[in-house]
């Protein structure tokens, strides 16, 4: 893994307006890992009508994983591949900080697997720990709000939310109700 990632991305509540052809509001994010993680079905990086800086990245990072097993930028399945590996007992070692892009079960199965929630006994992969994860296309702001809208298997990631009536309470998610756009390389 060679240095840390920038993700620049879009808030999905400010599209623009085009009468007054004010852009959206843009963020950005440094991290270690980014995993996209898009329907099975239908899959999807997000970052299809990205520069040719972002394509440059991604098709980078395709050739590391078949090569080596790894990449700092995984597709579900991908990461399927990687996490669900037995002997990769180190899976999560060096990532203090990850993005994951998309909200669906896609998304809360790669939110299990980075913040150790997914029921699977992972070994001593699961002595590492993942201090921030920025939840790209999440809609729910709190741990109330995210309980309320998902299906049960997937609640206990609630606990990890910020919480609505605590503002000072430390969660590790930190939920973007947006759309990643481009990425660059530090």
């Amino acid at each position: 893994v060679n240095g840390l990632l920038r993700l620049t991305f879009e808030d999905a509540a400010d599209t623009g307006d085009d009468e007054t052809d004010q852009p959206a509001k843009t963020y950005t994010v440094t991290t270690d890992r980014v995993i996209m993680a898009s329907s099975i079905s239908e899959p999807r990086t997000g970052f299809e009508q990205a520069g040719k800086s972002t394509t440059r990245i991604l098709k980078q990072e395709a050739r590391a994983f078949r090569e080596t097993g790894s990449a700092q930028i995984m597709t579900s399945e991908q990461a399927d591949e990687y996490f669900g590996n037995p002997d990769n007992t180190e899976a999560l070692k060096g990532i203090r900080r990850a993005v994951v892009i998309g909200s669906g079960d896609g998304g809360r199965i790669r939110v299990e697997d980075l913040l150790g929630y997914s029921g699977i006994d992972r070994g001593p992969m699961q002595l590492d720990r993942v201090e921030k994860l920025t939840w790209i296309g999440q809609s729910s702001a709190t741990k109330e709000e995210f309980e309320r809208t998902v299906r049960p298997r997937y609640r206990s990631l609630g606990l990890e939310f910020p919480r609505a009536d605590e503002p000072d309470y430390y969660s590790r998610i930190e939920p973007v109700n947006s759309k990643a756009t481009k990425l660059k390389r530090d």
